[in-house]
């Protein structure tokens, strides 16, 4: 996906903000499309 395990468990931790960028390739990296990722957001 391009992004690094640290970011990766900061974002998942709550302790970072994403980019837009990084959760488009985050989306891609698991097969599906943005708005699926956001869609409970």
């Amino acid at each position: 996906m391009g992004i690094s395990k640290g970011n990766l468990s900061d974002i998942e931790n709550g302790r970072r903000d994403p980019r837009f960028s990084t959760l488009r390739s985050i989306a891609s990296g698991l097969g599906m499309k943005l708005s699926q990722l956001l869609r409970d957001y």
